[in-house]
């Protein structure tokens, strides 16, 4: 048996899975592509009111909903579930603001 109880490799593979996962994080970094104002997402003036920005994202999710595409291509699929996600991190910053500024 080792000394440790651990067989000398394992902490090696460990140091590699870590590096790993760190430089993943930082290629999915950037690659993406910096993020538009939530205005421009939801396709909306700046100064919408919540019930404009309410109507447009629903009807951009109508139109985007990894539900409506599930048949479709892959590409397809994984454009709409990047757009679903941009949308509703839109759709909270916008509804944060708009709370924000009722106070």
């Amino acid at each position: 048996m080792w000394a440790s109880g651990e067989r000398p490799d394992k902490k090696k593979r460990a140091d590699d899975t870590q590096r790993s996962k760190g430089q993943q994080r930082r290629e999915r970094r950037q690659a993406t592509p910096p993020r538009a104002p939530w205005w421009k997402v939801l396709g909306v003036s700046q100064e919408a009111t919540l019930e404009e920005i309410k109507r447009h994202y629903r009807q951009a999710m109508r139109m985007y909903h990894p539900d409506k595409v599930a048949g479709m291509a892959p590409e397809i699929i994984a454009l709409a579930e990047r757009r679903t996600k941009e949308l509703n991190a839109a759709f909270s910053q916008a509804k944060r603001v708009r709370s924000g500024a009722a106070k």
